[in-house]
């Protein structure tokens, strides 16, 4: 003879209730974070692929000029003289151009070559702008060398700016009360979660157990309790990451040296958020398509 369905109290079978309902929530949103996990790269790599209809296109050979991290300008190569190349060389000419004292911003200037457009600082020659640089812009050769030389002027003075004596002191003090305020938070932080899981344990737990007393040991407390002391755990890793990751973004980024570090991360975080927008939307739907039938299960069921 089949067993009888056990009657449950009104409060008892509410809990049930609502503890069915989270785990449907909770299965939602771990589908949900683990499909954009696995989906992030996908919408860019589809929008850079090219088009079966399109014809074959040359690669252009092109490298950035890269100083203290900044991104100048980019260069174009040819086959007997790699862009890479080229970049390397106008940065140090550049850079040899800004620990020459002799030699100041004002002295930038163009010269009329054959074929070309020479940007010189002083007597020192950073470059050479040719027809093919123009064309590859989609400007004039002699504007496009006027342009280059502005952010050449510019590069030269940000890199003394950057190495002074004033400007690396002041920069130090504040790494050092970025380090303090870091190091205050974090313990504030570890304080909090502490009183955090002691305060769960003395009133969310009681509850638990009570609610398990109450559903004949249908609800394991000691399992809630981990899931629960779980998710606090977890939100205090995320919230030290955070923490560390734009506590070192801010210092590195105020010394030269370690500043391309700080812009390599800053852009790879700002990549994946990109991608992960991207494929947020339509999984979003499929998500909320779901979830809304999840629940009608659920609501028709009770």
């Amino acid at each position: 003879m089949p067993a009888a369905d056990p009657q449950y109290p009104e409060p008892v079978r509410a809990a049930l209730e609502g503890l069915v309902k989270g785990f449907f929530l909770m299965a939602g949103g771990a589908l949900l974070g683990l499909a954009l996990l696995l989906g992030c790269g996908q919408p860019a790599l589809a929008q850079s692929a090219p088009s079966d209809h399109a014809g074959p296109r040359q690669p252009v050979d092109v490298a950035p000029v890269i100083v203290d991290g900044n991104h100048l300008f980019p260069v174009r190569g040819s086959p007997s003289y790699p862009a890479q190349e080229r970049a390397a060389l106008v940065r140090g000419n550049i850079i040899a151009a800004a620990r020459d004292g002799t030699i100041a911003v004002t002295d930038m200037h163009t010269v009329e070559a054959a074929g070309q457009t020479q940007v010189f600082a002083g007597r020192m020659l950073m470059l050479g702008v040719v027809d093919l640089d123009g064309e590859f812009e989609g400007i004039d050769r002699k504007v496009l060398a006027a342009t280059f030389t502005r952010k050449i002027a510019r590069a030269i003075a940000e890199y003394r700016s950057d190495r002074s004596r004033p400007v690396l002191i002041r920069n130090a003090a504040f790494a050092l009360a970025a380090t303090a305020v870091l190091a205050l938070v974090l313990w504030a932080i570890g304080r909090l979660s502490r009183w955090a899981t002691g305060l769960a344990q003395r009133r969310v737990r009681k509850k638990i157990q009570t609610l398990e007393d109450k559903a004949h040991r249908l609800i394991r407390a000691e399992q809630v309790w981990t899931v629960f002391a779980g998710l606090l755990r977890a939100v205090r890793l995320l919230l030290v990451v955070l923490l560390v990751y734009f506590y070192l973004n801010a210092v590195l980024g105020l010394f030269p040296w370690t500043r391309p570090a700080s812009l390599c991360c800053s852009t790879w975080c700002s990549t994946r958020c990109k991608a992960c927008g991207g494929a947020f939307c339509p999984r979003f739907r499929t998500w909320c398509s779901w979830r809304s039938c999840s629940w009608w299960c659920v609501t028709s069921s009770g």
